[in-house]
């Protein structure tokens, strides 16, 4: 019901690339051995308390909520990780850091924000903005699968990191 941000093409609206880049990271990290489990599996939307029920009942170790961004401002472009709880700025400097080194990114930033999700408090959730629908360059990357891996193994870089972080 809800594609979220608009691109150049309908079929690759900000929802379908969502989930698209979550299945991508999903495939990353299980071939390191992590457990992984979609809070949607196909193009169907979901609330965000369903989502954050989803997390109270599974607690995991962490969680990454993948979105793509959008401004009326078409030069605004870049990653961006989003954090709510004081204990989830570490998880969310660890993805940040290969993100904004990939190259894959024009600009990048790193904010506390009071996003819903972000403000879950059974694990570490960082939101992350993976490029901008409404912008050019970033939306061409959007829709490619190939930077869409290389987001995916630096986003996998990052949460890895983390872990060793706090052995």
């Amino acid at each position: 019901k809800d594609p979220g941000a608009l691109g150049g093409d309908l079929n690759h609206t900000e929802a379908i690339q969502n989930l698209n880049l979550a299945k991508t990271l999903k495939t990353e990290l299980q071939s390191i051995g992590a457990t992984v489990t979609l809070t949607r599996e196909s193009n169907i939307t979901s609330s965000t308390d369903d989502k954050i029920q989803k997390l109270k009942a599974l607690k995991p170790d962490y969680c990454i909520a993948i979105h793509h961004n959008a401004s009326t401002n078409k030069s605004k472009s870049g990653f961006s990780a989003h954090f709510f709880h004081p204990f989830s700025k570490m998880p969310a400097d660890k993805i940040f850091i290969p993100s904004s080194q990939s190259g894959l990114y024009k600009g990048n930033e790193i904010n506390w924000h009071r996003y819903f999700m972000a403000r879950c408090y059974y694990c570490p959730v960082v939101l992350t903005e993976n490029g901008y629908m409404s912008n050019a360059y970033d939306y061409g990357n959007i829709i490619n699968q190939n930077y869409n891996v290389g987001k995916a193994k630096a986003l996998t870089k990052g949460i890895v990191d983390y872990f060793f972080a706090i052995q």
